[in-house]
């Protein structure tokens, strides 16, 4: 299990930071949340759908695998992406953000990546003990991103207010076994066809129709990700690389 240390100077006024070599940090996760700014992108090889998070609020999420075990499909054994586009959720790696209960943000680094040598490192801090100025700019493009994210949340959530989401238990077959993704929602596009001028216009108010249109378009991507699945077990049961780049 990855462990992540808050960047403070107390800890690491003496360290320093690399940067990611590959995305193998990235080969254990299956699910991402989605802004509602790549929601395009992501829509052309990923599947979206819909998810209640612990708080009961809404989000947009892309599937990168339809069997836990098999990890993200899109990164390689060599670590390379081998998908379109990199999304928004792997940027700024090494650091993510948390936030405290009073809603603060607090900076943290994974710690794979906090390393001694300064010749081989880029410094947390500058002499002044202020943060150093491409760290300025990941947490910049990381608070960013969160306001993108709870952005998209409010869409999800009025979008959830029309009541034209439904559950969607995703059912799948691969190496001739019949599997059941649960925790999912889709549009109901009956119900979405069928709403009221006056919530088509709130919806659209909102912003909500990239994200509806986006995630109706992307469930062709269901095939997809399965062909990538059957790709990925073959793989591992014939030790095959899997190819570097996907043409759509």
């Amino acid at each position: 299990m990855k462990k992540f240390t808050p960047v403070v100077k107390e800890k690491l006024k003496d360290k320093f930071w690399k940067k990611p070599e590959n995305m193998l940090f990235a080969k254990d996760t299956g699910i991402i949340p989605v802004a509602i700014g790549e929601v395009a992108r992501l829509s052309l090889f990923l599947p979206l759908a819909f998810y209640k998070d612990d708080n009961q609020n809404y989000r947009l999420i892309a599937l990168l695998n339809l069997l836990p075990q098999t990890g993200n499909i899109f990164v390689n054994q060599k670590g390379a992406w081998i998908g379109r586009y990199v999304p928004w959720f792997f940027s700024g790696y090494p650091f993510t953000l948390r936030f405290t209960e009073k809603g603060d943000p607090v900076l943290l680094i994974d710690d794979e990546f906090i390393i001694a040598d300064p010749s081989a490192g880029i410094p947390f801090f500058k002499e002044d003990g202020e943060f150093h100025d491409e760290l300025k700019k990941i947490i910049n493009f990381l608070l960013e991103r969160e306001k993108s994210y709870q952005l998209t949340s409010q869409i999800c959530n009025k979008i959830a207010e029309m009541d034209i989401l439904e559950p969607w238990n995703l059912n799948i077959r691969l190496e001739g076994e019949g599997r059941t993704i649960k925790g999912l929602y889709r549009i109901n596009l009956e119900k979405y066809t069928k709403l009221e001028d006056e919530k088509i216009l709130e919806l659209r108010r909102a912003g909500a129709f990239i994200l509806i249109y986006a995630h109706l378009f992307s469930l062709s991507n269901i095939n997809l990700l399965a062909a990538l699945s059957r790709i990925f077990l073959s793989k591992e049961q014939n030790k095959q690389e899997m190819p570097e780049i996907i043409r759509l």
